[in-house]
């Protein structure tokens, strides 16, 4: 990952990631001050969030509905059986 050398430091005093603490909090800050800038721009941004979060949901869902039927899709200690393919649709 870009700068992952610089973030992945752990702080020797707190034990947490103080670096990528502070990168979070200030693009949080930034994508905050969208809101100054109309309601057009912070909506996009939510609509951006929306499809994001539909593309991390179904890129595991379809990967495994694709392997299914092969010798590559393994499931893991719990699993629905017969019923994942109903209830990923």
């Amino acid at each position: 990952l870009p700068f992952s050398s610089v973030l992945h430091r752990i702080d020797s005093r707190t034990r947490t990631p103080v670096i990528a603490v502070w990168v979070c909090a200030t693009g949080a800050f930034l994508v905050g001050l969208l809101t100054f800038a109309g309601a057009a721009a912070i909506n996009a941004i939510f609509a951006m969030g929306v499809c994001a979060q539909y593309l991390a949901y179904g890129i595991p869902i379809a990967c495994f509905g694709l392997a299914k039927g092969t010798n590559r899709a393994k499931t893991g200690p719990f699993t629905l059986g017969r019923l994942v393919s109903y209830l990923c649709l």
